[in-house]
């Protein structure tokens, strides 16, 4: 469950950072790098695909620079002001990427414990 948790929170992490087209070939980097669950850290980013995930970071940014929400988030706001919305973005990932990772890696650990805790009653019943 403990590797399974990492590599969740790993591919949680990463997969919220504004580096849009990289996100696989960090995610799979920092796997390979500290040889956690391939499958796991890799399938756990499209969890955080657009749109949900970086409208929520910007509006975090946003909140964090000016102390109010954007509260016109439309195609306008989000995508032709786009180049206004880039540094809050980024702020707004860097805030919310570690809560995400924290809450991903925490609910794969409790799924995990149990499922194996399960797994480990039933052979124990059949043997």
């Amino acid at each position: 469950p403990g590797g399974l948790a990492a590599a969740a929170a790993l591919g949680a992490f990463w997969a919220v950072l504004p580096i849009p087209g990289f996100h696989s070939v960090a995610i799979l980097y920092f796997e390979l790098r500290l040889h956690l669950n391939r499958i796991m850290a890799f399938n756990i980013q499209h969890l955080f695909m657009p749109p949900f995930t970086p409208v929520l970071c910007v509006e975090l940014g946003y909140w964090l620079l000016n102390g109010k929400l954007l509260l016109t988030a439309n195609f306008d706001t989000l995508v032709r002001q786009l180049p206004l919305r880039i540094f809050e973005w980024w702020l707004g990932s860097l805030a919310a990427a570690p809560v995400f990772a924290v809450i991903t890696g925490g609910i794969t650990y409790i799924l995990a414990s149990v499922i194996s805790g399960r797994i480990r009653k039933n052979d124990k019943c059949s043997a």
